[in-house]
């Protein structure tokens, strides 16, 4: 996956990206096995963002983190992956922050580890 092209497909739909966010993304899916139907879910999902709106945060897909301010959490759930992104909004749109990987029982890979690296990327955004 070339960067600069999942870099205007997110812009098309008001994602804008922390710096460290797309090499991170890009790393994590060209080693999972599964990159196009990664990438075949998270456009389904920048779809139904834009469709729903708010009410995105009704689905399986989209969750707010009530406890980190505007932080939330974007799943894409495919065979034997379960990733996480975080990201925040503004009236702007969405900035997506960090993603990893969320592996069932393994507490590497828990929100409590994850959630410091989205709220200093966001807090370095929004400076």
């Amino acid at each position: 996956m070339d960067i600069n092209i999942l870099k205007q497909l997110l812009e098309k739909h008001r994602v804008r990206a922390h710096p460290d966010f797309l090499p991170e993304f890009i790393g994590l899916i060209k080693n999972s096995g599964q990159e196009r139907i990664i990438l075949t879910r998270l456009y389904t999902c920048l779809r139904m963002s834009d469709e729903l709106g708010e009410d995105r945060y009704a689905t399986n897909n989209f969750e707010r983190l009530k406890d980190y301010g505007n932080l939330c959490s974007l799943r894409i759930i495919v065979e034997k992956v379960n990733m996480r992104i975080l990201y925040s909004e503004d009236p702007a749109g969405q900035i997506w922050l960090h993603s990893f990987f969320k592996r069932a029982g393994k507490k590497k890979t828990d929100y409590a580890a994850h959630i410091p690296i989205a709220i200093e990327r966001r807090n370095e955004v929004f400076r």
